[in-house]
């Protein structure tokens, strides 16, 4: 504390590192904890949708309003990777005493420390036992309890941090484990670990005796879930009977060598391999400088100043990070394996991935040959007569895959094509390594017709490895509009599930071409004005088109008074002309146009606009010219046919935006394209009901039952007999590729409602599992 109140800073800031302003206070050392010792404070790790946040809700809710003398705290951190990110909750508990502490539970302060995920342990993820206090105990969910005493101690020096391992080892810390997972499968509750984890959790902490705590689950469990059916109720019942057993929960004597465990370099450079593959020096240091402590939880150290150095001011994102995230969103642990003998390279797999893990590469022999893994690198004849010659191959990535099945569930063969398998096998077996192999071998995408289904899945999508949920509905369609319209794409995304796992910070899932360096322009407005946000941004463009195309017509008319201008200029005004012809042309023509500009217009800039002179060229013509080709080149991002979308939920869509949607699509003029993801909720705040939600449904703010039928917004906007207005599904994709074409083709304003199956409708025993099917 300052003595004199004239030396104390003002302004300043406190919990950051400003070396910019240098206004930021250097916090002290940590506060010795002053609740007193028998306060229990426990922190739990948890795998966004793995049920962890709500089973802590509810033990607090139990544990709270039956103990009457127990008051209890929780508090939770969320990151916002929709249902495969990382979930915190800090819980206290303190008998005849109330709770005054309104602050997370500190390191070195927990007496009990769970991690629901045991991929977060890893040397590479999170250092989950910084909370944990000497003696206190340590409970993990990991598969290796389920292999035999002897093989137990390798696996986990093999597969946990050794900072994890040290950490277990100095303070002494009480290790238990369990195969949650695995046990939730048998009773067909696939990655929902919750009850399971619970029951450790009671078993281990003490917080109340285990006979009543388990009376009380399962009162609760009988509450949430009766409206769901009694088989969900008995299954959740049965599950925590198992997962009562002692054997169940393993202790882990520690050995005294775990103290002198250490990074290998082999490891070191396996866990880095992610950074090694960048080779643009400006996005290896946002990664390494932004994106690495941010993704590791330690964002709050970043100085300043790296901020300003990574030309972040104003709000800008480095495209394309998201692929380097490699954070093993997979609960299930399974990932699709290709048969070969099955397919007939449909790629309707491909369509239907939500997070852009699966892909048709077209190889030559010789680069099959050469991948690191050749005999896993399978490839078959490229079927069609644009491909003669070459060979076809589908790869998966094993670290982004979420083990959805939605591929499994499109593949139109008898027997599958594909089939699941587990994610270690293909890791031992270099998959990965194959993956970077193939997304590096040259793009090919432009010997297809990529207005066809199965071309438009050879084109690289543009939007990959998002943070949306396992399975998600609505990224399907957002990665084929990449691929069909990607290079030459404005985005006006409303507020909701698609700008959060579309442009969470640190990571960016859209992203640009190797070969022509272009991709999506995005931007994310508020809930309520998306529409009006895209339509300025059509109007704007509109305006500098405008102007671009009436300064190439007086270019070209000043130009073509005389001849000899020199050849540069000469090819330049055919170029010019030729765009003049097809600007309105809805393809990648004009943009093909402006690639062969481009070098003619820098050539002539860096002469500062000087031609070879014709006698007879006068000065003010010569003045104009120079002055012209300045203009034209200002607005030379205005040369491409722009494809403008503006996209969103049906919460924005049906409901709160509806009046500014209403108006982009009440005038003919306006040349903008619509793509609503109907989850028939709001998807992105927990399932609340919306006008898209369906009579009889039952969602939050009508549990009895939606007693309205569904606006029929598409009905609406067909009486705008100028609009052009389509109802697409995954299920049909043939039907869906030629509706995103004919809204972009159409001259005028386009609506394209997409049905997006989401986990929030709980329709589905195992959750997103069968997205394919239910959009049948």
């Amino acid at each position: 504390m300052r003595e004199n109140e004239e030396h104390i800073q003002h302004p300043f800031t406190v919990g950051i590192n400003d070396d910019v302003t240098n206004l930021s206070l250097p916090l002290g050392k940590t506060i010795v904890n002053p609740l007193s010792d028998d306060v229990l404070e426990c922190v739990f790790w948890g795998f966004g949708g793995d049920g962890t946040v709500g089973a802590n809700k509810e033990s607090t809710k139990i544990i709270g309003d039956y103990i009457k003398d127990m008051s209890v705290q929780a508090y939770f951190e969320y990151d916002a990777k929709k249902s495969s990110g990382y979930t915190l909750s800090h819980l206290r508990f303190a008998r005849a005493q109330t709770l005054s502490a309104p602050y997370k539970i500190q390191d070195g302060q927990a007496d009990f420390v769970a991690c629901h995920n045991e991929s977060y342990a890893e040397a590479n993820k999170f250092d989950v036992l910084r909370f944990v206090k000497p003696g206190g105990i340590f409970f993990l969910n990991t598969k290796i309890a389920s292999l035999s005493p002897d093989e137990r101690l390798r696996a986990l020096e093999k597969k946990l941090s050794p900072n994890i391992l040290k950490t277990l080892a100095f303070r002494k810390v009480k290790f238990y484990i369990a195969d949650a997972g695995s046990l939730a499968n048998a009773y067909g509750l696939k990655g929902k670990i919750n009850m399971i984890c619970m029951a450790a959790f009671f078993r281990l902490a003490g917080v109340i005796p285990f006979e009543e705590a388990i009376l009380l689950l399962k009162a609760s469990i009988t509450k949430t879930y009766s409206y769901r059916g009694e088989d969900v109720v008995r299954k959740n019942h049965e599950i925590l009977d198992a997962s009562c057993s002692e054997e169940r929960l393993i202790a882990i004597d520690v050995p005294s060598r775990w103290k002198r465990a250490r990074l290998t370099e082999k490891r070191r450079a396996y866990l880095s391999r992610h950074i090694a593959l960048i080779d643009d020096a400006k996005t290896k240091k946002f990664v390494q400088e932004i994106a690495e402590p941010v993704s590791h939880l330690e964002g709050d150290s970043i100085p300043v100043s790296l901020f300003l150095q990574n030309a972040m001011l104003g709000g800008n994102m480095i495209s394309g990070t998201s692929k380097f995230e490699k954070r093993r969103p997979n609960s299930s642990g399974l990932v699709p394996k290709w048969n070969s003998d099955s397919c007939t390279q449909c790629n309707q797999c491909v369509a239907v991935c939500p997070h852009a893990v699966i892909r048709p590469f077209i190889v030559t022999r010789d680069e099959a040959e050469a991948a690191p893994h050749p005999d896993l690198f399978t490839t078959v004849k490229a079927l069609g007569s644009e491909l003669a010659g070459k060979r076809y191959t589908l790869q998966i990535s094993p670290l982004d895959c979420t083990g959805c099945t939605a591929c499994v569930e499109a593949c139109p063969e008898s027997p599958k094509a594909l089939q699941m398998q587990d994610v270690e096998e293909v890791l031992t077996g270099g998959g990965d390594e194959n993956w970077d192999y193939a997304v590096s071998l040259p793009e090919r995408g432009d010997l297809v017709d990529k207005y066809s289904l199965k071309g438009s899945q050879f084109q690289t999508p543009l939007m990959e490895f998002s943070g949306a949920c396992s399975g998600c509905g609505e990224t399907p369609y957002f990665k084929m509009l990449t691929q069909l319209f990607g290079e030459r794409m404005i985005i006006a995304n409303a507020t909701g599930c698609s700008t959060i796992w579309g442009g969470s910070f640190p990571s960016n899932p859209y992203t640009v071409s190797r070969k022509s360096g272009r991709g999506p322009s995005w931007a994310n407005s508020l809930f309520e004005d998306n529409a009006e946000y895209g339509f300025g941004m059509f109007s704007s463009m509109k305006h500098r088109r405008e102007r671009l195309t009436a300064n190439v017509r007086e270019l070209v008319r000043i130009v073509g008074l005389y001849s000899n201008l020199g050849d540069n200029m000469s090819e330049l005004v055919s170029l010019l002309d030729e765009w003049l012809e097809v600007r309105k042309e809805k393809s990648d023509r004009c943009t093909l146009l402006f690639d062969k500009m481009k070098p003619l217009f820098q050539a002539l800039l860096l002469s500062g606009g000087k031609t070879s002179q014709s006698k007879d060229l006068l000065a003010t013509d010569a003045h104009d010219i120079e002055k012209l080709l300045t203009k034209v080149w200002q607005d030379r991002d205005m040369f491409p046919k722009l494809s403008h979308w503006i996209v969103g939920g049906d919460g924005w869509a049906y409901d709160i935006g509806y009046g500014g949607l209403d108006h982009v699509e009440a005038f003919k003029s306006n040349d903008i394209n619509v793509l609503v993801v109907d989850t028939e909720m709001y998807s992105n705040t927990g399932g609340q009901s919306s006008k898209a939600t369906p009579i009889g449904a039952s969602v939050m703010f009508s549990k009895g039952g939606k007693s309205q039928k569904k606006k029929n917004i598409g009905l609406i906007f067909m009486s705008y007999e100028h609009c052009y207005v389509a109802s697409v599904c995954l299920s049909n994709q043939s039907q869906l590729v030629q509706a995103l074409v004919e809204a972009d083709h159409y001259d005028g304003p386009s609506f394209v409602v997409a049905y997006a199956p989401c986990i929030q409708q709980q329709v589905r025993p195992e959750g997103l599992n069968d997205m394919f099917d239910e959009c049948r």
